[in-house]
């Protein structure tokens, strides 16, 4: 392969790495921030499954009409959430978790109906609260592991990130040995023919390869036997005319 053809190689190469890396950090910022997004709203769900465990424990324990009509609120903001969260993905398993976590919060009107209704009787109440805390906990464990799920996407996308530019330092590695062959055949040409004009007819450079080195190196050779074969001409004609005269 000649020097021209490795150049374009190179320039084509380190064109297309840039190409291909930047396009691949812009997609996986793009999915990352997605990901990291999706983790802050699992967040949001743990803690509002966490507000509404509080608001049950409040109104059985107090039978505040405010802790009744904040869990109403919190109850109806968590469904509505879900509802967006669940148009927005298409990860199976985020939408099964979101399928259980809707499933389960529409379930907790029915429990705070009986828990209301029961607050004349203990007992009932008990249960009543006791089935709802336990609905919560399963709410809040899916909740987490959504937030677990997302996480572990944001740091797949981040290890991801290292192909670019493992992309690039090949490239630099491959733009830097070529540059190095070009420079290491220009200097010898430069020292070859230094040697030559420094008198040294008989040095000859060494020729590999078929690309513009080898035609140069040869082309230096064959001047040099030509000025040495026209020093030998000159020599001998110098020599007879010495003689003669």
């Amino acid at each position: 392969m000649n020097i021209r053809t490795r150049i374009t190689t190179a320039l084509v190469f380190a064109a297309v790495a840039f190409l291909i890396s930047t396009a691949s950090a812009l997609w996986s910022w793009q999915w990352m921030g997605r990901s990291t997004a999706r983790v802050t709203e699992a967040q949001a769900l743990v803690r509002a499954v966490f507000e509404l465990s509080l608001l049950v424990h409040e109104y059985r324990d107090t039978g505040s009409e405010r802790a009744l009509f904040q869990w109403q609120r919190s109850h109806e903001r968590l469904s509505a959430e879900l509802e967006r969260m669940r148009g927005i993905g298409n990860d199976p398993v985020d939408q099964a978790l979101l399928r259980r976590l809707s499933s389960d919060n529409a379930l907790m009107m029915d429990g705070m109906v009986r828990l209301t209704q029961s607050r004349t009787a203990p007992e009932a109440a008990s249960v009543a609260q006791d089935t709802l805390q336990l609905r919560y906990n399963v709410m809040a464990s899916d909740a987490d592991r959504l937030a677990a799920h997302a996480n572990e996407r944001v740091n797949a996308w981040g290890r991801l990130q290292v192909l670019p530019l493992l992309l690039l330092a090949i490239t630099v590695a491959l733009a830097t040995a070529a540059s190095r062959r070009v420079l290491r055949g220009l200097n010898r040409i430069a020292a070859g023919m230094a040697a030559i004009g420094q008198g040294k007819l008989d040095h000859r450079l060494t020729v590999s390869g078929r690309d513009e080195f080898a035609v140069l190196a040869t082309g230096v050779n064959r001047m040099a036997e030509q000025l040495q074969t026209l020093y030998a001409e000159l020599a001998g004609k110098v020599e007879a005319l010495s003689s003669a005269k």
